[in-house]
């Protein structure tokens, strides 16, 4: 595609929130596709391929996944939205849909806050596009999404350190 790869400093820009909130419903909104993502499954792969990492860290990231309740509200999801997989055609894009599959909206959401360390300002403009000026009531849910998305990254990261 011909357009601009975002990076991590697309995501101080107002207006690129808001743009990628109403991209994010649309996405949402597609039909689901019948494969449901598994984090504890997943993650028990990526545990089980950590070599020589702190055993508790291992034990508390796990404990996050499976402390998770299943998600409320299945939609069909990127699953991992970093900014280099969105570009700018003007119109926003993802790319990379290897782990896209049915899970909650909030995995992706969270995706975005976490992975890029967004303040809780910049959070809050992507939840009120989002949820149409509602977003402050989602805040704690998103909050849980995080820590949970920050744990299958961790157990994600730490299985690929050889």
């Amino acid at each position: 595609l011909d357009g601009a790869v975002w990076s991590r400093r697309d995501l101080d820009d107002d207006e690129n929130l808001v743009r990628l909130a109403r991209a994010l419903r649309k996405l949402h909104s597609l039909p689901l596709t019948g494969r449901v993502f598994d984090a504890g499954e997943a993650a028990r792969q990526y545990a089980g391929k950590i070599v020589d990492a702190d055993a508790r860290l291992v034990s508390q990231s796990m404990r996050i996944v499976d402390e998770m309740p299943a998600p409320r509200h299945l939609c069909c999801c990127h699953n991992d939205l970093v900014a280099g997989n969105i570009i700018a055609t003007p119109q926003i894009r993802f790319l990379d849909w290897e782990y896209a599959c049915d899970n909650d909206p909030f995995f992706d959401l969270a995706a975005i806050v976490a992975h890029h360390g967004l303040a809780p300002a910049r959070a809050n403009l992507l939840l009120d596009e989002y949820f149409a000026g509602d977003g402050a009531r989602w805040r704690s849910r998103l909050a849980s999404y995080e820590r949970f998305y920050n744990a299958i990254l961790w157990l994600w990261e730490a299985s690929r350190v050889r």
